[in-house]
């Protein structure tokens, strides 16, 4: 495994966690306030990652041609 991806993969924890830390030290009462929006900002992320990655199987077993795919898809 190369170690560029080690490396982004640790950077990438660090920074959740750091993030999370963050988050708690908020007044209570901001973070009732903010957990519903970021509850959904987390949802319609992995919703548009699952749909996202869908795109390449539906394109791959269509029998629409390219130029029509592309144009329908953006």
């Amino acid at each position: 495994m190369p170690a560029w991806i080690v490396i982004f993969s640790q950077l990438g924890r660090v920074g959740a966690i750091a993030g999370s830390a963050l988050f708690l030290l908020f007044p209570s009462a901001t973070r009732r306030m903010l957990v519903p929006c970021l509850v959904s900002y987390a949802t319609g992320t992995l919703l548009a990652a699952a749909f996202l990655g869908m795109i390449p199987a539906g394109r791959s077993s269509s029998s629409a041609t390219p130029s029509t795919t592309s144009s329908t898809a953006w």
